[in-house]
């Protein structure tokens, strides 16, 4: 192990994701916890270009709810859900933010809503986000576009 690697290991940022600040809506201020991990590297005197952190606010699913309307055409028997996802997102101000308890994590809102045929993350999320298109989803997930836009510097 490296001295670089020993110094990162010393460094336990983990009792600062509990201690972190809270937003409004009462999840963790993850521009905060990427700070810290950017701190992290620093001391670890790594290379901070070879780091670039980015928290996923919630569950992947989230971003899939930037566009119902595709997301309900991956499969024919989904059309039915539309209207109770649409009104999921219209209970947000972004997919984002579409979390709370095990029964309401975006994950759940997908498999009780898509049902015939059941939906399974590894079959049916990546072609739906490839049909969204990473364009919808910046539009609609700031934090997402955040990260994305660090990465294309």
């Amino acid at each position: 192990m490296s001295s670089k690697e020993a110094r990162l290991l010393k460094l336990n940022i983990r009792p600062l994701w509990y201690a972190t600040p809270v937003n409004t809506d009462g999840t963790p201020d993850h521009c905060l916890l990427e700070q810290l991990l950017r701190y992290a590297i620093a001391v670890a005197d790594c290379p901070p270009g070879r780091f670039i952190p980015y928290i996923q606010l919630h569950e992947f699913e989230a971003l899939l709810f930037s566009d119902v309307s595709i997301l309900t055409r991956i499969a024919s028997g989904w059309l039915s859900a539309h209207v109770a996802l649409a009104a999921i997102c219209a209970a947000v101000e972004s997919p984002e933010q579409i979390n709370g308890l095990p029964e309401t994590k975006p994950a759940a809102h997908l498999e009780r809503a898509l049902s015939h045929p059941k939906y399974r993350k590894r079959t049916h999320a990546p072609s739906a986000a490839q049909k969204i298109g990473l364009a919808k989803i910046e539009a609609k997930c700031a934090f997402f576009a955040g990260g994305l836009a660090h990465i294309r510097k």
